[in-house]
């Protein structure tokens, strides 16, 4: 793949990326941080922390703050913990934000099944669920790839 290909498959998939949120996050008092913060405290689980939220996001340490703040005051995530070490503190979904992290992934796949539905035709359907695996190579972490900096 050149750079103009690759440029070009990332702009599309960055395009459909966003728009399967298609104004929900609004609907469900959520932003694009919310959205990132609740998937990476999903994604790591019981060694969340808030300085490994901010790495796994590439936000600032601040940034994730301010939007675990928000996210406990509307009972999506629970209070610090300390670590079983007490060095830090860790971060956990409740129930409710559990919740809503499931909805939105719910919402995303009817959102993408309705547009390829809708703009794709049935081979071409096919086609594009074929190229998953592909997709999912390349988007598995790369253990020797350098660690993102927050911008």
């Amino acid at each position: 793949m050149n750079l103009g290909e690759a440029a070009r498959l990332r702009e599309a998939m960055l395009r459909l990326a966003g728009s399967l949120d298609d104004g929900y996050l609004a609907e469900v008092g959520l932003t694009a941080a919310h959205r990132d913060v609740l998937g990476a405290i999903a994604r790591l689980g019981p060694a969340a922390s808030p300085s490994a939220v901010a790495e796994a996001v590439g936000m600032r340490r601040s940034n994730v703050s301010a939007a675990l703040a928000s996210l406990r005051a509307g009972d999506l995530v629970a209070p610090d913990a300390p670590a079983p070490d007490g060095r830090r503190r860790l971060v956990a979904l409740t129930a409710s934000g559990r919740s809503a992290l499931a909805a939105l992934d719910e919402h995303r796949c009817h959102r993408l099944s309705a547009l390829a539905g809708t703009r794709l035709a049935a081979e071409e359907v096919r086609r594009l669920v074929a190229v998953t695996p592909l997709l999912e190579r390349l988007a598995a972490p790369d253990p020797v790839a350098p660690r993102r900096r927050p911008a």
